[in-house]
């Protein structure tokens, strides 16, 4: 099997296990002084410590299933409903005004998802 048809994990998963890789070995130290039980290890130290790199992976998670939406919507136009088949009826119709509307939409709401989750990492991430 060449290396392009193995299955490939998503890259927030990727990100996410990176993020448990990467805390700061000095929260792991700091806990290890105290008598928790492994349970709150993960809640109070390895989850908080790997916040940051986990909103990361959901940023890029969430653009790569953006971009992904909207190819697949354009590509597959049949029925008549949807942005993808508005640009596309905008194209073939010649209404550049549409056309151009819906491309402003797209890149809107990728926009508004993306603030989104950067104001939730702000408000949960308080401490950096």
């Amino acid at each position: 099997m060449s290396w392009w048809n193995r299955p490939k994990k998503p890259d927030a998963e990727l990100e996410e296990f990176r993020a448990i890789m990467t805390v700061p070995t000095h929260f792991e130290d700091g806990f290890s002084l105290s008598s928790l039980l492994g349970t709150l290890f993960l809640a109070l130290v390895m989850v908080p410590g790997a916040l940051p790199s986990i909103f990361t992976g959901l940023r890029i998670g969430m653009g790569i299933a953006w971009m992904t939406l909207i190819a697949a919507e354009l590509v597959g136009v049949k029925n008549g409903y949807g942005l993808g088949y508005m640009i596309m009826a905008a194209r073939d119709f010649a209404r550049n005004d549409l056309l151009v509307a819906g491309i402003v939409v797209i890149g809107l709401v990728g926009f508004l998802v993306d603030w989104l989750i950067r104001l939730a990492e702000r408000r949960l991430l308080r401490w950096r």
